[in-house]
């Protein structure tokens, strides 16, 4: 642990120092094109939510779909433009928690998705947040990178939300049930991972 303490501040990400491509979130340098898709991600959600509930499902699956590729294209184009701002690092995992966690709240309640999907997500977003907090606590450093495991579960979650959007829609409802079904297994078994993960960075965390 220590030692990756001193790697994050020798390279800029530590407590008490910046790197160089990374500066106070209300810099001008923080509005960027990443930063305007990530922006447009989350501007969505509310979209997506009311196309939702007025029971215009196949507008509503193409909302989702535009924002969850974003999700991908604003982190790309951060990468290749070298335009990662502190503002971003904050911004997108909140787009992406809001986005998946609304998406799956309105599925449940229409009976669409299963409870335990939700849950599990909770779950995960309780894990993250709760490492978090307990490294602020103990002064210590600690970036809550997320796990390859809880990449794949976002991106499992986002694919069995975009299924289930097309069988409400009836998009080859029949087809696609069986489908809808093993990823949302899938998309659970690896949330439930990337929690025990987080939860054994954060047993570490207390016993250092």
């Amino acid at each position: 642990m220590e030692t990756r303490l001193e790697e994050e501040r020798s390279a800029g990400r530590g407590p008490g120092r910046q790197g160089p491509d990374i500066g106070a979130w209300y810099a001008w340098r923080s509005v960027n094109l990443p930063n305007a898709i990530t922006s447009l991600r989350l501007a969505l959600v509310p979209v997506f939510a009311w196309l939702h509930l007025t029971d215009q499902t196949f507008s509503a699956m193409v909302v989702f779909t535009v924002a969850a590729l974003s999700d991908g294209i604003d982190g790309l184009l951060a990468r290749l433009l070298d335009q990662r701002t502190r503002l971003g690092a904050i911004l997108d995992p909140i787009a992406d928690k809001v986005l998946v966690a609304t998406s799956l709240v309105l599925l449940v309640l229409s009976g669409t998705l299963p409870a335990w999907l939700l849950v599990t997500a909770l779950m995960r977003d309780a894990a993250v947040g709760g490492l978090g907090l307990a490294s602020k606590l103990r002064g210590r450093w600690l970036e809550v990178a997320p796990t390859r495991i809880s990449k794949y579960a976002t991106f499992t979650v986002m694919l069995t939300v975009f299924l289930a959007l097309g069988h409400r829609a009836g998009l080859g409802a029949a087809e696609i049930l069986p489908y809808l079904r093993v990823i949302a297994i899938l998309a659970a078994q690896c949330l439930i991972v990337a929690s025990l993960q987080y939860a054994v960075r954060w047993r570490d965390l207390l016993r250092a």
